[in-house]
């Protein structure tokens, strides 16, 4: 099996201050060698959990990354949304 290259690497992180309290979240999406190349970070609220804060940051890069994938099929370019459903580009 072949592996694509460059590799990325997503970073994820969330915290609240108490638990529950003020909370964010932020990504960042490297290339290898590169960098980043996408960071993202969100206010949460006042009543969230550092758990509910560490998986919306999870949430939120997953959301991002299915953005990016592309799929060739039967010679038709497809992108897959964030709704898992495919759809035709352009």
């Amino acid at each position: 099996m072949s592996t694509l290259s460059p590799n990325l690497s997503v970073y994820t992180d969330g915290a609240s201050r108490s638990n529950p309290g003020h909370a964010a979240c932020a990504y960042l999406v490297a290339l290898e060698g590169k960098g980043p190349f996408k960071t993202h970070h969100q206010y949460l609220g006042d009543k969230v959990t550092s758990n509910q804060a560490e998986y919306r940051g999870m949430e939120l890069a997953l959301a991002y990354l299915v953005e990016l994938i592309c799929v060739i099929a039967h010679w038709n370019l497809w992108r897959c949304h964030h709704s898992f459903r495919l759809q035709a580009c352009g």
